[in-house]
């Protein structure tokens, strides 16, 4: 296939003059051809020589005349940025291609180089799959698999199921904000892909589910290797309130089988207190994420995992500055000026209590956990935060 025979399809008739008319490099329309294969990932596909003709190599000149001839202004624009950036190393992440008339899942493994089982996995069809023209399909830009963000899922879960490392993912997809995974997002998980499909289909532990709270009180069952401890951070309640309500006289020895009575979460408060600070806890829950750098960015707070509707209090005296969901991630979230300069952020809530301008006393609940905002499992978000609005370490407020 010659070079003028490229050209040709890389500049449909109609558009060609406008759209290199300008353009006053004679070598413009061969290193643009150059550029799209790169970005297409066809490595080896043009070995381009000034002022000699482009020679194809491999694949086949039918295959890469059927490729160039696809969603044509976007590739333009990604060939253009490649020239800009003065690098042709293909763009990591997730292709969306559309069905041309006659496009087999054999036909899109050869065009882009990837293994059909990532094909068929990511868009849930088979090789008996009819497809139609215009169909819109997911391709993995290397080998692995897509997977869809769910309910409960992290990137450190996520990365935990497949073996692979958090920071493969993040380049691989890519990810920018890696801490905050929402759900039916896709992934690209980079490895081997018979392997990441025989770790895909594994059963996951059902003891990571928690289980809705249908009414009060409500009875749980005690699972093989389950404590008072996780039971309490499970349903979003305290390890007292289940033993006082149970009268256990051994907490730490729960019997398999067990029938324990779950007290409403709405009713509780968290009774954890720091002395230095004069704070009381929240809600009550166990901590999944802290303070600090985490997946290349900072994490301004601290994360309490426990059930949607638990209450979350205000962990001393203040006045509400903010109540409601600003769409910054935070979801429904309230802020809480203190009397000694201090502000409080709770984040992710379900159903806020309070209005601005509000009083409200140290144990007041303010609002209930939720999933709102950009979250994959029901937590708190909880900050500390200086007057001058610095994100402080709250576990230097607060003490278990």
């Amino acid at each position: 296939m010659s070079q003028q025979d490229l050209t040709a399809v890389l500049e449909p008739e109609d558009s060609a003059s406008d759209q290199h008319s300008s353009d006053s490099s004679p070598h413009r329309p061969s290193v643009l051809i150059t550029a799209i294969a790169a970005a297409l990932g066809l490595s080896g596909g043009v070995v381009l020589i000034p002022d000699t003709p482009t020679e194809m190599i491999s694949p086949s000149s039918e295959t890469l005349t059927a490729v160039l001839q696809q969603n044509y202004q976007t590739k333009q624009i990604q060939a253009e940025a490649f020239l800009e950036s003065g690098s042709l190393t293909p763009l990591p992440g997730i292709r969306q291609h559309t069905l041309q008339a006659g496009e087999t899942l054999w036909a899109l493994t050869q065009i882009y180089q990837v293994d059909a089982a990532a094909i068929a996995v990511a868009n849930n069809i088979t090789a008996q799959t009819s497809l139609e023209p215009g169909q819109i399909l997911a391709i993995p830009t290397q080998p692995g698999i897509i997977y869809t963000v769910k309910a409960r899922d992290t990137l450190e879960t996520i990365a935990q199921r497949f073996k692979v490392a958090q920071t493969d993912i993040i380049q691989a997809t890519p990810l920018t904000t890696p801490n905050f995974l929402q759900i039916g997002q896709q992934l690209l998980i980079p490895g081997d892909v018979k392997q990441l499909l025989t770790l895909q289909r594994e059963p996951q532990p059902m003891a990571t589910q928690p289980q809705p709270i249908q009414k009060s009180p409500f009875t749980h069952t005690v699972q093989a290797g389950e404590t008072v401890e996780r039971i309490a951070s499970l349903y979003g309640v305290t390890q007292q309130a289940i033993i006082q309500v149970n009268q256990l006289a051994n907490p730490g020895w729960l019997s398999l089988g067990q029938k324990l009575t779950i007290p409403d979460p709405v009713t509780q408060i968290p009774p954890f207190a720091q002395a230095n600070s004069g704070f009381t806890w929240p809600v009550a829950g166990q901590m999944t994420s802290r303070y600090g750098w985490r997946w290349g960015r900072m994490h301004t707070g601290v994360d309490i995992a426990g059930a949607v509707g638990s209450p979350v209090a205000a962990v001393m005296a203040g006045t509400i500055i903010f109540a409601g969901d600003q769409g910054d991630g935070y979801g429904q979230r309230v802020d809480i000026q203190h009397a000694n300069g201090l502000i409080t952020r709770y984040a992710h809530g379900n159903q806020i209590y309070v209005s601005l301008g509000q009083h409200v006393q140290q144990g007041q609940p303010v609002m209930s956990r939720g999933t709102s905002g950009f979250v994959t499992g029901p937590n708190l978000h909880f900050e500390v935060r200086s007057a001058a609005n610095v994100a402080l370490n709250p576990s230097e407020y607060l003490n278990r």
